[in-house]
């Protein structure tokens, strides 16, 4: 999905930044950003993601009950306590999620002052990519995403710019 030159440019313009940086992904469900993140093998980075805390809170469900019957109050507020933590270590953080509103880029981000702000946009994907990958880790994991949640993503995805604060943006849409 990523190929070794991708990978080693977005490494190289990560390098430019003072640390401490927030490196922040946006895309889509099975845009590939749990695998690019492990491509870039960023080992002086903690990687937090709302889908561990949801996992590790519920550690006896599956994988779809997971989404449907976990408080997510509370997983944001775990989430949210995580980001502070890591806040006043001023370690460089990887906020692993979806992160499609601006809104919600912006909560982030105010946690984080003080911080080089990376964002990383995953590809696009559409609804026949999405339902294929879909089936490919359901077969591969057993785990599977509601076939209306393209949908439902789409719905209220915006479109990261400039004025939203970042030090740079690394669209993989134009790449």
């Amino acid at each position: 999905m990523f190929d070794s030159d991708t990978v080693k440019s977005i490494k190289e313009l990560i390098s430019r930044y003072a640390e401490p940086i927030l490196l922040l992904t946006v895309g889509f469900p099975l845009s590939g950003k749990d695998s690019l993140i492990s491509l870039l093998d960023l080992k002086d980075f903690y990687i937090l993601s709302r889908d561990k805390i949801m996992e590790e809170l519920n550690p006896e469900k599956n994988y779809r009950s997971i989404y449907t019957q976990t408080d997510s109050r509370l997983t944001d507020k775990l989430f949210f306590r995580k980001m502070d933590e890591l806040n006043k270590l001023s370690n460089n953080t990887i906020i692993n999620a979806t992160n499609l509103t601006k809104s919600k880029r912006r909560k982030t981000m105010l946690r984080f002052p003080g911080y080089s702000k990376i964002c990383l946009i995953l590809p696009d994907i559409d609804k026949e990519s999405f339902m294929e990958r879909n089936r490919e880790r359901t077969m591969k994991t057993g785990k599977r995403l509601s076939d209306s949640l393209f949908e439902e993503m789409n719905s209220f995805y915006e479109k990261v710019g400039a004025e939203e604060g970042w030090d740079l943006i690394i669209d993989l849409n134009n790449c």
